[in-house]
């Protein structure tokens, strides 16, 4: 049977005596009719009749509805199939009409309820409700949402001057109303007026416009400040605000003035005048450069939330570029999602430009988005000083980098770096494969660098002054340095450099370097590593407990002095390198105190250093001959200290001791150094004889000693000996 084209509902009004309501539509099954009155489904107290007839029936009711009351009949079918087919089972006509008639009753209710649908056209256009209510609407809470009745009468009609007519008339527009006063009319419409003239109203007035602060020359700072919020007006987004108030103040010259206890979300704004206080916010999921400092801009105070939680990209926050002077000072920024404030192309000026006091904080984790960036990124930077800042839980604390040699006139003073998830303060190169450093004469002072991640500080910028820092407790392996130099003509002095898991200081690829009076202690590694090196001195600095909780290993002492191996592999050798007036102590894998480890170092000079027991081997021990020892104190001085035996006619002394006594007799051939160490060129020891031997001229046959002839030596006899540096021994 089919469906015809039928309205599958029908609504009465009842009027307490009639029983029987017939509808006008084909349903299959009496439970496929739902009846209601008043809303209220009924499942008993009726009979349904006409059940299968295609033209409808009946609803007989034990009991009339009551008057007045709405009955209605619907053919409510479910929507879900109820016959199950068989695999080779009887497909019955019957049975399958009745199955498609349900899918088109289905539909048609479908066709009914989507009538009722609160539509709009499929080109587009509003939402049309027809003429009916939309009821139970929750009150607005976005620009664009509607609102109800309510809400309008007790929110936003309550804060407005309302009167009692249904009607009043226009207030004059802006232009006719500048600078008058609001009256009435003997309508009661609105009007303006001239106020009398030196009454107070007057005096408000003309105090009230921009130009007021010049009615009274005596409150300057009203000349200087112009308020954010005078510039708010309705429908304006709190950007547009910050940037009308500031192209305003920036434009006569004076300050700009931002409300407490308001912050203001932006998405990108651009600084050209003095900022005080300011707190901002980045609008979620933007990523351009949050705040532009241009000529002229700077930041005092206040906040900046580069809300890193919204973005999963990295963004600038504080975006410096090209500006001749800017301040930063005072400022606390956080949750940034890339740099917290970059500094690129900034020209050579006279006056430094300045970061001060600002606190720099990123993410809990290394892998938040608020981690990503380095707390202060310098590119191509000039003539900024970064001053008393306090930098942590960013990727790098401070970071320069650049594409060209700049002669900075940077300076880096008293900042607190520390928690970092890389370095703590690094001045890089353009190319490490080049070695072009992209910065010179640099100031690093008085800044506080701990517990970073990697490195604390790297120096990869030339003619540059490192100077009384404190550097601990940085990285968590032996590549992480506290202080790294890869550059020429830099100066370390006086800083206090311990517990850092790497080397103390690693001068790597230097000229003329300097490292003077630093305190270095309890390091994981080396206390100062000299690589591949010229023209350098390191003199008078304190070096104790170094390669802590390591075990003896080739290659480990205090000082090393090499070339390219046992750490990066420079190509240059290590030369003409001082190393004097050092005090040193013993390390837990420190198998020397000075150790010059492989023949390509050349005019070394080891004098007068302290480090008597501070080696577990030995305390100075030179691979190369090409060295100048003397004047030392170690475990082989003074006078007597040192002993050596004989044994099958070879005795082994110590590369540093200038008299050694000898135990033993018979004859000697051959006088090795100890523990590898090279015959030094113009060394001069003295051998003396405990129990006496004779020392044979056995150079170039079965020994080293080029005497002329044999020396008798009886007990208490010496005599002085020299080297020439190719492996043999002459009488001096």
């Amino acid at each position: 049977m089919s469906v015809p084209n039928q309205t599958p509902y029908i609504i009465y009004n009842a009027n307490g005596l009639t029983t029987v309501f017939p509808f006008e539509f084909y349903i299959i099954n009496s439970s496929d009719l739902q009846v209601t009155l008043n809303g209220e489904v009924l499942t008993s107290g009726y009979s349904v009749g006409g059940v299968g007839n295609v033209g409808g029936g009946d609803v007989t009711f034990s009991v009339p509805p009551a008057n007045g009351t709405v009955v209605m009949l619907e053919r409510v079918v479910p929507t879900y199939r109820l016959t199950d087919y068989q695999d080779n089972g009887d497909l019955l006509a019957d049975t399958v009409n009745k199955d498609f008639d349900r899918l088109w009753m289905a539909i048609q209710s479908s066709y009914i309820y989507l009538g009722l649908a609160l539509r709009r056209p499929l080109l587009g256009g509003p939402f049309n409700a027809e003429g009916y209510r939309i009821e139970k609407l929750a009150d607005p809470v976005n620009d664009q949402d509607a609102a109800t009745k309510k809400y309008v009468e007790s929110t936003s009609l309550a804060r407005v001057l309302r009167v009692p007519e249904s009607a009043i008339g226009l207030v004059p527009s802006a232009t006719v109303r500048s600078n008058k006063l609001l009256a009435f009319n003997n309508n009661g419409d609105p009007i303006v007026v001239l106020p009398e003239s030196g009454s107070a109203a007057d005096v408000m007035v003309l105090l009230a416009s921009d130009d007021g602060y010049k009615y009274i020359p005596s409150i300057q700072r009203i000349n200087s400040d112009v308020p954010v919020e005078m510039f708010r007006l309705p429908g304006m987004t709190d950007q547009q605000i910050v940037q009308a108030a500031n192209d305003y103040a920036a434009s006569v010259g004076r300050d700009l003035v931002f409300e407490e206890g308001i912050t203001y979300q932006v998405e990108s704004v651009t600084s050209t005048c003095k900022w005080l206080r300011p707190h901002l916010k980045r609008k979620p999921a933007t990523t351009s450069n949050m705040v532009v400092i241009s000529n002229g801009g700077s930041l005092k105070g206040g906040s900046v939330d580069g809300s890193a939680d919204t973005l999963s990209t990295a963004a600038n926050t504080i975006y410096v570029n090209s500006t001749s002077r800017f301040d930063i000072d005072g400022t606390r920024i956080t949750n940034t999602p890339g740099h917290a404030i970059v500094v690129q192309d900034t020209p050579a000026t006279f006056a430094p430009s300045r970061i001060k006091t600002t606190t720099i904080l990123g993410g809990a984790t290394s892998s938040s988005q608020a981690s990503a960036g380095a707390g202060i990124y310098l590119y191509n930077a000039l003539n900024v000083d970064i001053v008393d800042n306090d930098i942590s839980k960013k990727a790098n604390g401070i970071l320069g980098q650049g594409n060209k040699r700049n002669s900075a006139k940077l300076n880096i003073s008293g900042n607190r770096t520390y928690q970092n998830y890389g370095s703590g303060i690094g001045l890089v190169l353009i190319s490490e494969t080049a070695d072009q450093q992209a910065y010179e004469k640099v100031l690093i002072t008085e800044n506080h660098i701990f517990s970073n991640s990697s490195t604390g500080l790297a120096v990869q910028c030339d003619l540059t002054v490192v100077a009384n820092n404190q550097v601990h407790g940085n990285g968590s392996e032996t590549y992480h340095q506290g202080i790294l130099v890869n550059a020429n003509g830099v100066s370390v002095n006086s800083n206090i450099i311990t517990n850092n898991a790497g080397v103390g200081i690693d001068f790597g690829d230097c000229r003329k370097c300097s490292a003077t009076a630093n305190h270095i202690e309890e390091n994981g590694w080396l206390g100062i590593e000299v690589n591949s090196c010229e023209q350098m001195t390191v003199t008078c600095n304190i070096l104790n407990l170094n390669l802590k909780g390591k075990a003896d290993g080739a290659m480990q002492a205090a000082i090393l002095v090499h070339k390219g191996n046992g750490g990066y592999p420079f190509l240059g050798d290590s030369k003409d390198i001082t190393i004097t007036g050092n005090t040193i102590r013993s390390g837990d894998g420190q198998r020397y105190a000075i150790f010059i480890a492989d023949v390509n170092c050349y005019n070394i000079t080891v004098s007068a250093n302290s480090c008597k027991l501070a080696g577990l081997l030995d305390d100075i021990v030179s691979v190369s001959a090409d060295v100048t020892i003397f004047g030392n104190n170690t475990r082989w001085d003074p006078l007597g200290s040192a002993r050596a035996t004989v044994s099958s006619a070879v005795i082994s002394i110590p590369s540093v001791a200038d008299t050694v006594q000898v135990n033993g007799t018979g004859s000697i051939n051959t006088i090795n150094i100890q523990n590898g160490g090279a015959y030094i060129k113009d060394r001069y020891v003295r051998i003396r004889a405990v129990n006496g031997f004779t020392l044979e001229n056995s150079g170039g046959t079965s020994g080293n000693l080029y005497l002329g002839s044999a020396v008798v030596l009886a007990g208490g006899d010496s005599v002085r000996l020299w080297s020439d540096g190719s492996g043999g021994w002459k009488r001096a």
